[in-house]
């Protein structure tokens, strides 16, 4: 029968986090930040079997980004990348500037 061939699994994750920073600006005005976050996060995976030998299968899953602790203050950040070829040697330098927002 066909549909013994094919496989799905479904399932949800739910996540809650909070991200808190307590922190200060130049003049030391206090600066706090409490990002509160409740995802629903689906997956979906499915396979067929053609044979006992091939089969073939997808996925669908959602995860999450949290933001780094740097994109919550009132600074803002750039990184500038320069990559060095010396013949078969690469040298990465890898400069950071903080500039107010």
């Amino acid at each position: 029968m066909p549909y013994k061939k094919l496989k799905v699994i479904a399932g949800a994750r739910l996540e809650y986090n909070i991200q808190e920073l307590k922190s200060a600006d130049f003049t030391d005005r206090p600066i706090e930040v409490k990002n509160p976050v409740l995802q629903i996060l689906p997956s979906l995976n499915v396979s067929y079997n053609f044979t006992e030998e091939m089969l073939i299968r997808a996925a669908y899953g959602m995860s999450v980004n949290r933001p780094e602790f740097r994109n919550c203050t009132f600074l803002d950040f750039m990184t500038l990348t320069i990559i060095l070829r010396i013949k078969e040697i690469q040298i990465w330098v890898h400069l950071q500037f903080i500039m107010r927002k």
